[in-house]
């Protein structure tokens, strides 16, 4: 039974996000390899990995 649920974010300037060092670790996140590994580990779930998300969506509880 899950305890907690954690999110975990990568923030960059937007001349990073576009940079090919970037991109293509976005790639190794969203295939099938890294997906097939994090399966492997207990509790983990890589549904998510290599999504971009703007960061008030991201942390949306902050908006008070």
């Amino acid at each position: 039974m899950p305890l907690s649920t954690e999110r975990y974010f990568l923030a960059a300037s937007r001349a990073t996000l576009r940079g090919a060092g970037f991109l293509a670790m976005r790639e190794v996140l969203r295939g099938k390899a890294f997906a097939s590994a994090i399966s492997r580990l207990p509790g983990y779930d890589a549904g998510d990995a290599g999504e971009r998300e703007a960061i008030g969506d991201a942390l949306s509880w902050l908006r008070a």
